[in-house]
């Protein structure tokens, strides 16, 4: 059963706090501390194998190893941190100080998937359509890119049905903390 307590995030940095602050003690501003549902579910017993054998562990040594054809963005060094590139079917979590350029790579990394013929949705919960379309054609790869697809977008119920309706290859959320469930909040009340 789930449990549902509240919790006090800044809407400029992420930093998170049990009670309300007025001034972020992360990033300093001011009446930035939004109140949030917090909901915390009961550990489920999904880690066991479909066909209820018990686990065992293993040796690293005796797993096999398989190549990974990972989708290259052509950002040199993004790719080199990523190990060569995005391994498909992986979750990048990509973190980082407010203003130091998150949203800029990703989209750079959105339009450049396009460009290699990769269907790419690119959901913004932080900017309009406009917004980051002029940030796209700042970067010089907003022409011709039918492949990336952009959505305004914090719910991610609705979210999540585009993506498996339109299913993307690679679906871009900027950013995480922007993102809610309607239901957890009706559930919880009215917060914020």
């Amino acid at each position: 059963m789930a449990r549902t307590k509240s919790r006090f995030v800044c809407q400029e940095c992420g930093y998170v706090a049990s009670s309300w602050l007025g001034r972020c003690p992360e990033c300093g501003g001011w009446n930035t501390l939004v109140e949030e549902a917090e909901v915390t579910a009961k550990a489920s017993k999904s880690y066991l194998p479909a066909n209820n054998e018990k686990l065992r562990p293993r040796t690293i040594a005796s797993v096999a190893q398989t190549k990974v054809e990972r989708l290259a963005t052509g950002i040199r060094e993004f790719d080199r941190v990523l190990g060569g590139g995005v391994v498909p079917g992986s979750l990048v979590l990509l973190g980082g100080t407010p203003g130091i350029g998150k949203s800029t790579i990703l989209l750079d990394a959105g339009l450049r998937f396009g460009q290699q013929r990769i269907k790419v949705l690119y959901v913004s919960g932080e900017e309009s359509e406009e917004q980051t379309a002029m940030r796209a054609v700042r970067l010089g790869g907003a022409q011709a890119n039918d492949n990336l697809l952009i959505l305004t977008a914090t719910d991610l119920d609705a979210i999540l049905a585009q993506a498996n309706a339109l299913k993307p290859q690679l679906l871009i959320i900027d950013s995480i903390q922007t993102m809610y469930n309607p239901e957890l909040q009706t559930a919880a009340g009215s917060v914020g």
